[in-house]
């Protein structure tokens, strides 16, 4: 078994945001990580190692080293078809740290004309404190992994909690095994109804798939905690788990400020009842650049894009001007780095009657999609609005 990232016109993922400079980017660079930051020693050699392989030739490839509270270490590869491995040594300043590794086809000075597609393949990787990287082993002799195969964990009130957990051996690893299953509430009380404990034959890997009947007694918030027992060493894995009730109304009080970059997140935010997204990519300046000339070809795209999820879009209108609309004085510019790009915008428009141009079209052109709409976002006495 190993991690396949496959950058291709079917799985390329694109990251949406509306706010302040519209984005929709191909993610060139989907690196896979560890889950959670792992502890180390300050000033202390570290070295992270993975082995990869590529569907073609020098393909370029990555590792990144991701201290807390910022920095990181970088290295480019180039990966061919035969597994290789590469590795990555620091001394690291932080105390927590997280590890990277995976295609890269962003252009740049060490990339300058990278492939539009590639398939990558990882396993296994590594992370010791040593100034290289040592001969693989396993962290454990026996280890167990769960996982539920769902987004975020998340059930319905009405179907099975399932999911499957995996024990695997390393080199001659043949004692008998035992994995006790437990499901904890958010106060961390056991819930009635857990599986029983399941033997695992001595020198055998072992997959087996749970399946829990509904049961009133497993809502909300749910940990599942996996005990795996080899003589006597014994290992504890927790999985966070969510069984909620799918909301199917068309309407909600609830609602999310910007509209979530990824498709599965929304199917999410549709699922839990957040059925509301405010979308920010109308601002004057946006959709009529220059006075008279309006386009709405990326913001059709930002504000298409949470419908086709079954959500709903709050259009908001969010500065009084556009740029060159704006009554601000010369000395207010609309250069320089965030937020003072959005200054002039702020300012009161030199023409009411070019705002309510600019609202009618707007209006006009989203009045079989946009129903609901906010004038202006956090008026008065900021920054934001008519300062």
């Amino acid at each position: 078994a190993s991690l396949k990232i496959a950058l291709t016109p079917e799985t390329q993922p694109v990251s949406y945001f509306d706010y302040y400079e519209l984005a929709r980017a191909p993610i060139r660079a989907p690196l896979a990580g560890n889950l959670g930051f792992m502890e180390i020693e300050p000033g202390k050699p570290y070295t992270f190692s993975v082995f990869m392989k590529a569907d073609r030739p020098d393909t370029p490839a990555r590792l990144r080293i991701q201290q807390f509270q910022g920095g990181y270490t970088d290295k480019a590869v180039r990966v061919s078809t035969q597994w290789q491995r590469f590795s990555l040594t620091i001394k690291p300043w932080a105390k927590w740290c997280y590890v990277l590794a995976g295609p890269d086809l962003c252009p740049g000075k060490e990339n300058p004309n990278p492939p539009d597609l590639a398939t990558v393949w990882l396993d296994p990787a590594q992370w010791e404190q040593a100034d290289r990287p040592s001969a693989f082993r396993t962290r454990s002799p026996i280890e167990v992994g769960i996982a539920t195969g769902k987004p975020g964990n998340g059930f319905d009130w009405g179907e099975p909690v399932r999911f499957v957990a995996t024990v695997h051996r390393s080199g001659n690893e043949d004692r008998p095994a035992q994995v006790r299953f437990a499901l904890t509430d958010f106060f961390d009380k056991e819930v009635q109804g857990r599986p029983d404990a399941w033997e695992v034959p001595a020198g055998k890997d072992q997959q087996l798939p749970v399946s829990l009947p509904p049961d009133p007694r497993r809502r909300g918030f749910l940990r599942l905690v996996a005990t795996l027992t080899a003589g006597s060493e014994t290992e504890t894995l927790a999985l966070r788990l969510a069984v909620i009730p799918t909301y199917h109304d068309k309407d909600s009080r609830f609602g999310v400020n910007h509209a979530y970059p990824w498709p599965h997140l929304l199917d999410l935010s549709r699922k839990a009842g957040l059925v509301w997204v405010r979308d920010w990519s109308l601002k004057w300046q946006q959709v009529e650049p220059e006075p008279g000339k309006f386009q709405f070809t990326e913001t059709d795209d930002q504000v298409d894009r949470p419908r086709k999820h079954g959500l709903k879009v709050l259009g908001l209108l969010p500065f009084p001007s556009s740029n060159w609309s704006s009554s601000a004085p010369a000395s207010v510019t609309a250069k320089g780095p965030y937020p003072q790009n959005r200054a002039r915008a702020a300012y009161a428009p030199r023409d009411e009657a070019e705002f309510e141009k600019y609202v009618a079209t707007a209006v006009a052109h989203y009045r079989d999609r946009v129903h609901w709409w906010q004038v202006f976002n956090e008026p008065l006495f900021t920054d934001y609005s008519l300062p």
